[in-house]
Formats: structure tokens, C-alpha cells, sequence
């Protein structure tokens, strides 16, 4: 259950998330910086761990009101998602960045933007994670349409 402050309160005194660049930027920048270790990438639990605290080093809270009370929506899938108390909007750990939309899970994701940063061909890519072409091509262009802006 949440505290005793009152829903009003807690809306009007909670903290926005970051803006869509900051938030990319900051999952970009520590993966180019190569604070992701290679079992980060191979492990899903760790990799969902690396992101929630890469993307929101104060604590996951709600993209709309900021609200850090949330029940689990779906526990079972790629990436959980919750529901803010307070609003009941539905997110992820990665809403509001370029990912948002992305069904890829968390340890795939990771491992997709770290071989793009390396160079490596989208061929290669997409045969390691059982995909297609078209799909990495589309995060590729993700990340580049981000890196323009």
C-alpha cells in the first residue's frame, strides 16, 4: 500500500521524468562507454537490472506523473511493465526513450545496439539473434535518426 500522503500531494510534488533525449542518451552513452559488461548482455535478469539503474538512477517512476507507486501490469513477457497508482498509465522501464516500442527483450536489445556500436554487420546481427535484417535495420536507423538530433 502507499503512504498516507494524499494522491493530490504526491502528483503535484512529483518529479517529471527526463525528456526522451536525455533518457536515450544517458542507455547510449553508457553502452558506447563500455559500462555494460558482456554478461550484462547474455543475461536477462541482469540486463533488465543494468537498465532500470542506467535509465533511472533515482527509481523507476511513472513517464506521465512521475508517481514512484505502481502495481505490476505484466510480469511475464520481455520487459515488465507496471501501472501507476496514481494516473493509471501503463510503462516499462525503457518508455520514453526509442525503444519504447520495441519487442525485442532487454538482454537482445543490449546486445543489438553493442554489436551496432562495434560495427559489426547487420547480417551477422540478425543470424546471432534469430531475426531478420529488416528488424535490426530498424533499431539501426532508431539510433541513428537519434544520433542526428
Amino acid at each position: 500500500m502507499a503512504p498516507s500522503a494524499s494522491k493530490s500531494s504526491r502528483l503535484a510534488g512529483a518529479a517529471t521524468q527526463p525528456a526522451l533525449a536525455e533518457t536515450t542518451d544517458r542507455l547510449l552513452t553508457a553502452i558506447r562507454q563500455g559500462t555494460v559488461a558482456r554478461q550484462t548482455i547474455h543475461d536477462e535478469k541482469t540486463a533488465l537490472r543494468w537498465i532500470e539503474e542506467t535509465l533511472h538512477p533515482q527509481g523507476l517512476c511513472c513517464p506521465r506523473c512521475g508517481s514512484k507507486y505502481r502495481r505490476i501490469a505484466r510480469h511475464k513477457g520481455k520487459i515488465p511493465a507496471w501501472r501507476c497508482t496514481d494516473c493509471d498509465r501503463y510503462y516499462t522501464m525503457i518508455s520514453g526513450t526509442i525503444f519504447e516500442k520495441t519487442r525485442q527483450s532487454a538482454d537482445g536489445l543490449l546486445q543489438i545496439i553493442h554489436g551496432i556500436f562495434q560495427g559489426r554487420p547487420l547480417s551477422h546481427l540478425a543470424n546471432e539473434m534469430d531475426m531478420s535484417r529488416k528488424q535490426v535495420y530498424n533499431i539501426r536507423e532508431k539510433l541513428m535518426k537519434f544520433n542526428k538530433e
